[in-house]
Formats: structure tokens, C-alpha cells, sequence
């Protein structure tokens, strides 16, 4: 579809009905029961009051930490982070510019499958699993891209931050069941303020 010269909007409606046939292929396949992983969850220290953090999510912590310094170097310092970078702010130019813009499409596309993969697998420890839990997380994903600022990965960092926060913390008050209802209410109001979101710029159509 890239080689036919298709746009954002046309890419981005392929991978939704894609993302919609791989999904069935595997309720045809496995069906849709509900599954999970088998791990301890209630190996836990005590912090301190009635902190208390457990053994997996230590590992999820730690894990996630150095996922992330691991691609903030990468895009900061190596080549191929550079060449990412180029592309997210202006395809043409980074294509003029003498970038194989067609192998750093593909390196991105190895990268991001790979960080959901991890992504998926760190999820899977605090939730059940049906072929529809991608989908679910996905809501929210794209709400942090979008609060962060499209096209700057730090943004999506601080914004999946936020809304993170801004969902957990809700539930002192409300409802867990509505907390997603209150991290798109946070999307709302930045946006409201700052359309292109945190660390976005704005841009012409």
C-alpha cells in the first residue's frame, strides 16, 4: 500500500481491518476463553505503611525501565534512531535527504511490534487474556500518543505517564470501572488547551 502511494488515513484504516481479521483468525483458531498466565502474584515486601509492592511487579518496573532508556538511547544516539526521528518530522525531506527511508520504515515496524509484544506480555500479568485485550489497551495507547504529541516518542512516554496516574489515582475516588473514562477526560481538557498536545508542534494540513 506505501509503494501504491496510499495516505496516512488509508494506512491507518488497513491496520484497523488487518488488526480486525487477525483477531478472528485466532477465535477460530483457539477460540475466546479466557486464559492467563501462570505466575505468583502474591510474593510481596512491605515497604513502608501500608505500601506494598510485589515480587512480578518489581520485575514489570525494572523491565519497563530499562525498555525504556534502552530506546531513548537508541533514538538519541544511534543512526538508525536518527534516521526514525527524520522521519517523524518530515518524510520527504529525510527522503531527500539520503535516508532508506523504505529500511527505516521496515526497522520501525521490527521495533514497535516488538515493544507490543513486550508491551503485551507485561500487561498479561495483572489482567486475563481474550483475543479482544489488545484492543482494549490499544483505547488508551492511542490516547497517550495523542496527549504526548503525535510523532514525538518522549510525549508518548509523558503522556502514557499521565494518563497512567490520572486513571489509577481516579479510583481513590470513583469507581475502578470508569477510570478510563476519566484518562480520556484528561485528553480532553490538555487538548483543549494545547491541541497538538504536550511536546507536539502544530502543523498545516
Amino acid at each position: 500500500m506505501r509503494r501504491k502511494g496510499a495516505g496516512v488515513m488509508q494506512l491507518l484504516l488497513l491496520s484497523i481491518g488487518l488488526a480486525f481479521v487477525i483477531r478472528n483468525l485466532i477465535l477460530f483458531q483457539w477460540s475466546g476463553a479466557t486464559r492467563s498466565l501462570d505466575i505468583d502474584q502474591f510474593q510481596a515486601w512491605n515497604l513502608f505503611g501500608d505500601v506494598v509492592i510485589t515480587r512480578i511487579q518489581v520485575i514489570v518496573i525494572v523491565t519497563a525501565g530499562v525498555v525504556l532508556v534502552a530506546v531513548a538511547v537508541m533514538l538519541r544516539s544511534t543512526l538508525v534512531g536518527k534516521s526514525m526521528r527524520a522521519l517523524s518530522d518530515s518524510f520527504d525531506l529525510a527522503e531527500v535527504s539520503g535516508v532508506n527511508t523504505r529500511r527505516i520504515v521496515l526497522y520501525t515496524w521490527i521495533l514497535a511490534g516488538s515493544l507490543a509484544g513486550l508491551a503485551g506480555v507485561l500487561a498479561a500479568v495483572y489482567t486475563t487474556l481474550t483475543p479482544n485485550t489488545g484492543w482494549f489497551l490499544l483505547l488508551s495507547i492511542f490516547a497517550a500518543v495523542v496527549l504526548g504529541g503525535i510523532g514525538n516518542a518522549y510525549g508518548a512516554l509523558v503522556g502514557g505517564i499521565v494518563l497512567g496516574l490520572a486513571q489509577e489515582w481516579s479510583t481513590m475516588l470513583i469507581r475502578p470501572t470508569y477510570k478510563e473514562a476519566v484518562g480520556f477526560l484528561v485528553l480532553i481538557l490538555v487538548l483543549l488547551v494545547r491541541p497538538q498536545g504536550i511536546f507536539g508542534q502544530s502543523r498545516s494540513l
